[in-house]
């Protein structure tokens, strides 16, 4: 039998910050709505397990025409 794992305090604090959301985040916003580090591995535990989805945005500079790539994330619905 599998061993059950428990989610980190980080991974906690993402999926509930994630969960009052009503857009989707980017894993800084995350950080600093749950108010510690949420690191790329906690994201994809979550992704992993199928509790949320992650989708690419861009953002261009409005001065120079510099092209931002970047994850935002969402619970799955």
């Amino acid at each position: 039998m599998a061993e059950v794992k428990e989610m980190s305090v980080a991974t906690k604090a993402a999926l509930d910050v994630l969960s009052g959301a009503d857009r989707p985040l980017s894993l800084s916003e995350i950080s600093e709505m749950a108010g510690i580090e949420v690191k790329p591995g906690n994201i994809s535990a979550l992704i992993k397990k199928g509790a949320i989805v992650s989708e690419e945005r861009e953002d261009v500079c409005p001065t120079c025409g510099h092209k931002h790539a970047y994850k935002v994330f969402s619970i799955k619905r």
